[in-house]
């Protein structure tokens, strides 16, 4: 496989505080409960979006700072310095609209996931009516 940088992955790559909390061995590898210091929303986000998705855990101590060096087997994410992945400025703005409606004492009681999915579908429902069906 080749080697790629951390620059180059599809999706973002962040640091966050984390405490290894349980450890239990299964039949097909081995289970972890991690809990994280408090982390901002579009952490949180992120967060949210690794659920049920498989990628590379690099753990150190806490006030181990990561290199480049560190990460130079990751693959590479190509966004200019500061640049969001488009896909997290998306959840980001959807998570503000769903706080700005009320967030956890909306009326309709509707999670910010569960709102993320609603507003996604109705996205691609609206990009699916543009495309020419005859392509």
């Amino acid at each position: 496989m080749a080697k790629q940088s951390i620059k180059k992955i599809d999706i973002p790559v962040f640091q966050v505080i984390a405490e290894v909390a349980k450890v239990e061995t299964m039949e097909s590898g081995m289970k972890m409960v991690i809990y994280t210091n408090e982390v901002a929303p579009t952490e949180m986000a992120m967060l949210m979006t690794l659920k049920g998705k498989q990628g590379n855990l690099l753990f150190a101590p806490a006030k181990y700072e990561f290199t480049e060096e560190d990460l130079e087997d990751l693959p590479e994410i190509e966004l200019e310095k500061g640049e969001k992945h488009p896909s997290i400025r998306m959840r980001n703005i959807i998570y503000r609209l769903w706080e700005q409606n009320g967030g956890n004492n909306r009326p309709d009681k509707k999670t910010s996931q569960e709102y993320y999915k609603e507003q996604m579908e109705r996205l691609n429902n609206l990009l699916k009516e543009k495309l020419d069906p005859t392509n």
